[in-house]
């Protein structure tokens, strides 16, 4: 493992080392604006360059901590995920598990009524199953 240059902090992350030096983006804005001062003839354009060095850096930030915490996405992937955009990969999988999670839900207050009959309630493990399923169903405001 390499380190810092700097601070000696041990760079654990291949793909984005620790540099205690700026990005380049933001070393580049502070070198125009060191070079051309406000006032100057070349200030206005350079601010302007300046100032877009400084979004792009912010955009890359911002990049940079999506793909970090949607790494598991494409860790996880599966055949029927290939090609596709992690962000669109997230998407039906939280609407596959909405559907999923309001079947269950339809599934289970199915059960609770027919629990009424005491048709599943012969066993004592049955009657413990019920009560748990209820107190979820309330839990998640289905039943009162």
């Amino acid at each position: 493992m390499t380190k810092c240059n700097r601070c000696g902090k041990e760079n654990v992350d291949p793909v984005y080392p620790h540099t205690c030096t700026p990005p380049l983006a933001i070393a580049l804005a502070e070198t125009l604006e060191r070079q051309f001062p406000e006032g100057t003839a070349h200030s206005f354009l350079d601010g302007e360059a300046a100032a877009e060095l400084r979004r792009l850096h912010n955009v890359k930030l911002a990049f940079d901590e999506w793909i970090d915490k949607t790494a598991w996405v494409q860790h996880t992937a599966g055949a029927r995920d290939l090609g596709k955009h992690r962000a669109d990969v997230l998407r039906e999988r939280i609407e596959r598990l909405e559907a999923e999670n309001e079947a269950l839900r339809e599934a289970l207050k199915a059960m609770v009524q027919t629990s009424d009959e005491e048709v599943l309630l012969r066993h004592d493990d049955q009657r413990e199953a019920m009560k748990q399923a209820q107190a979820a169903l309330a839990r998640a405001g289905e039943v009162k």
